[in-house]
């Protein structure tokens, strides 16, 4: 299977943020995969970074979850993400180890195949 994920910065301008975040593995709920990044906004945390991110997914999600990688938030290492909106009924679980992003109807993982492509959901990735 060919895929591309393509990042864009929408808005170059750093938000200073007074918030802490530690490194993990998040679970969240919303929506997306096959995954096109787009960058919104820059905060800073400190001694991480938050990248506000919209992720559109593809139209054949993968089982096992979708590849992610640290250089499509312009970070060096992903610690988490985070959904901030998006489509109600799903959840996330992104694994650090592995740069995974899994999708989930319920507690159910999305099935090998399905359609996400018009799942778009704003995530925040923290990473340095």
């Amino acid at each position: 299977m060919n895929r591309s994920i393509v990042v864009r910065v929408h808005d170059g301008e750093p938000y200073h943020s007074p918030c802490g975040f530690a490194r993990g593995a998040f679970l969240f709920p919303e929506n997306t995969m096959a995954l096109t990044v787009a960058q919104k906004k820059q905060l800073d945390l400190g001694s991480a970074k938050g990248i506000l991110t919209t992720i559109t997914f593809d139209s054949s999600y993968v089982t096992g979850g979708e590849d992610i990688t640290a250089a499509d938030f312009g970070l060096g290492e992903v610690y988490g993400l985070i959904p901030m909106a998006g489509a109600p009924g799903y959840t996330f679980q992104f694994i650090a180890s592995t740069g995974k992003l899994l999708a989930f109807n319920g507690t159910t993982q999305i099935a090998g195949s399905v359609n996400l492509s018009t799942l778009v959901v704003d995530f925040l990735a923290i990473g340095i």
